[in-house]
Protein backbone atom coordinates (compact mmCIF):
# COMPACT_ATOMS: atom_id res chain seq x y z
CA UNK A 1 0.00 0.00 0.00
CA UNK A 2 2.83 2.41 0.84
CA UNK A 3 4.55 1.71 -2.48
CA UNK A 4 1.30 2.43 -4.32
CA UNK A 5 0.82 5.66 -2.36
CA UNK A 6 4.38 6.75 -3.20
CA UNK A 7 3.69 5.99 -6.86
CA UNK A 8 0.47 8.02 -7.11
CA UNK A 9 1.95 10.91 -5.14
CA UNK A 10 5.12 10.97 -7.24
CA UNK A 11 3.10 10.84 -10.46
CA UNK A 12 0.50 13.34 -9.12
CA UNK A 13 -2.38 11.12 -10.20
CA UNK A 14 -5.75 10.12 -8.81
CA UNK A 15 -8.25 7.42 -9.68
CA UNK A 16 -10.52 10.17 -11.05
CA UNK A 17 -8.43 10.31 -14.24
CA UNK A 18 -9.01 6.63 -14.90
CA UNK A 19 -12.73 7.00 -14.27
CA UNK A 20 -12.97 9.90 -16.72
CA UNK A 21 -10.90 8.04 -19.33
CA UNK A 22 -13.17 5.00 -19.29
CA UNK A 23 -16.69 6.25 -18.74
CA UNK A 24 -18.02 3.51 -21.05
CA UNK A 25 -18.27 1.02 -18.15
CA UNK A 26 -21.35 2.93 -16.98
CA UNK A 27 -23.11 1.79 -20.17
CA UNK A 28 -22.79 -1.91 -19.32
CA UNK A 29 -26.21 -3.31 -18.48
CA UNK A 30 -25.01 -6.36 -16.54
CA UNK A 31 -24.15 -5.06 -13.07
CA UNK A 32 -21.63 -7.85 -12.38
CA UNK A 33 -19.81 -7.16 -15.64
CA UNK A 34 -19.87 -3.41 -14.97
CA UNK A 35 -18.41 -3.90 -11.47
CA UNK A 36 -15.69 -6.21 -12.83
CA UNK A 37 -14.82 -3.67 -15.56
CA UNK A 38 -14.67 -0.82 -13.03
CA UNK A 39 -12.55 -2.81 -10.58
CA UNK A 40 -10.14 -3.85 -13.32
CA UNK A 41 -9.92 -0.24 -14.53
CA UNK A 42 -9.23 0.97 -11.02
CA UNK A 43 -6.33 -1.48 -10.70
CA UNK A 44 -4.37 0.03 -13.61
CA UNK A 45 -2.06 2.24 -11.57
CA UNK A 46 -1.72 -0.43 -8.91
CA UNK A 47 -0.44 -2.75 -11.65
CA UNK A 48 2.14 -0.07 -12.56
CA UNK A 49 3.42 -0.35 -9.00
CA UNK A 50 3.44 -4.15 -9.05
CA UNK A 51 5.14 -4.56 -12.42
CA UNK A 52 7.48 -1.57 -12.08
CA UNK A 53 6.55 -0.27 -15.54
CA UNK A 54 6.61 3.53 -15.55
CA UNK A 55 3.93 5.89 -16.81
CA UNK A 56 6.01 6.98 -19.78
CA UNK A 57 4.76 5.76 -23.20
CA UNK A 58 7.19 2.82 -23.11
CA UNK A 59 6.06 1.76 -19.64
CA UNK A 60 2.41 2.13 -20.63
CA UNK A 61 2.96 -0.09 -23.67
CA UNK A 62 4.62 -2.74 -21.49
CA UNK A 63 1.82 -2.57 -18.95
CA UNK A 64 -0.79 -2.85 -21.70
CA UNK A 65 0.98 -5.98 -23.00
CA UNK A 66 0.98 -7.40 -19.48
CA UNK A 67 -2.69 -6.44 -19.06
CA UNK A 68 -3.65 -7.98 -22.39
CA UNK A 69 -2.06 -11.25 -21.28
CA UNK A 70 -4.16 -11.07 -18.13
CA UNK A 71 -7.50 -9.95 -19.59
CA UNK A 72 -7.44 -10.93 -23.28
CA UNK A 73 -9.06 -7.60 -24.16
CA UNK A 74 -8.51 -7.43 -27.96
CA UNK A 75 -8.45 -3.63 -27.94
CA UNK A 76 -5.37 -3.78 -25.73
CA UNK A 77 -3.68 -6.12 -28.20
CA UNK A 78 -4.15 -3.61 -31.02
CA UNK A 79 -2.93 -0.66 -28.93
CA UNK A 80 0.06 -2.67 -27.72
CA UNK A 81 1.02 -3.75 -31.23
CA UNK A 82 0.83 -0.21 -32.58
CA UNK A 83 2.78 1.06 -29.59
CA UNK A 84 5.46 -1.61 -30.09
CA UNK A 85 5.94 -0.57 -33.71
CA UNK A 86 6.14 3.13 -32.86
CA UNK A 87 8.43 2.60 -29.85
CA UNK A 88 10.77 0.30 -31.79
CA UNK A 89 11.25 3.08 -34.35
CA UNK A 90 12.01 5.59 -31.61
CA UNK A 91 13.94 3.41 -29.15
CA UNK A 92 15.25 0.50 -31.19
CA UNK A 93 14.26 -3.17 -31.38
CA UNK A 94 14.83 -3.67 -27.65
CA UNK A 95 11.50 -1.94 -27.04
CA UNK A 96 9.64 -4.74 -28.85
CA UNK A 97 11.57 -7.32 -26.84
CA UNK A 98 10.63 -5.58 -23.59
CA UNK A 99 6.96 -5.44 -24.60
CA UNK A 100 7.06 -9.14 -25.51
CA UNK A 101 8.68 -9.89 -22.13
CA UNK A 102 5.88 -7.92 -20.44
CA UNK A 103 3.27 -10.00 -22.27
CA UNK A 104 4.98 -13.25 -21.21
CA UNK A 105 5.18 -12.01 -17.62
CA UNK A 106 1.45 -11.31 -17.69
CA UNK A 107 0.78 -14.85 -18.91
CA UNK A 108 2.84 -16.38 -16.09
CA UNK A 109 1.54 -14.13 -13.32
CA UNK A 110 -1.37 -15.07 -11.11
CA UNK A 111 -4.67 -13.60 -12.37
CA UNK A 112 -4.52 -10.07 -10.99
CA UNK A 113 -8.16 -9.04 -11.56
CA UNK A 114 -9.27 -11.75 -9.12
CA UNK A 115 -6.99 -10.83 -6.22
CA UNK A 116 -8.11 -9.59 -2.82
CA UNK A 117 -6.34 -6.24 -3.14
CA UNK A 118 -7.72 -4.94 0.11
CA UNK A 119 -5.67 -7.55 2.00
CA UNK A 120 -2.68 -7.50 -0.36
CA UNK A 121 -2.18 -3.76 0.08
CA UNK A 122 -1.21 -4.40 3.70
CA UNK A 123 1.67 -6.69 2.68
CA UNK A 124 5.21 -5.71 1.59
CA UNK A 125 5.52 -5.14 -2.15
CA UNK A 126 8.28 -7.73 -2.61
CA UNK A 127 6.12 -10.40 -0.96
CA UNK A 128 3.12 -9.54 -3.12
CA UNK A 129 5.25 -9.68 -6.29
CA UNK A 130 6.58 -13.09 -5.29
CA UNK A 131 3.14 -14.42 -4.37
CA UNK A 132 1.63 -13.20 -7.66
CA UNK A 133 4.64 -14.36 -9.73
CA UNK A 134 5.53 -10.91 -11.06
CA UNK A 135 9.19 -10.78 -12.12
CA UNK A 136 11.33 -7.64 -12.34
CA UNK A 137 11.00 -5.98 -15.78
CA UNK A 138 14.62 -6.55 -16.78
CA UNK A 139 14.38 -5.84 -20.50
CA UNK A 140 12.23 -2.75 -19.88
CA UNK A 141 14.82 -1.38 -17.45
CA UNK A 142 17.71 -2.19 -19.82
CA UNK A 143 16.08 -0.41 -22.76
CA UNK A 144 14.93 2.52 -20.64
CA UNK A 145 18.45 2.96 -19.21
CA UNK A 146 20.02 2.77 -22.68
CA UNK A 147 17.51 5.28 -24.03
CA UNK A 148 17.81 7.63 -21.03
CA UNK A 149 21.29 7.02 -19.61
CA UNK A 150 21.99 8.34 -16.13
CA UNK A 151 24.54 11.17 -16.27
CA UNK A 152 27.94 10.23 -14.85
CA UNK A 153 29.07 12.07 -11.71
Amino acid sequence: GRAYLRFVEAEKITADGLVEASAREADLEDEGLRLFAERTRDQHDLWHTLTDYGRNPFGEACLLAFTYAQTRNPALAVITLLGAIKLAKAMGPGAKHAIWQAYKAGRKAAPLPHQDWESLLAQPLAEVRTRLRIPPPQKYQEVLTAYHPTPAN
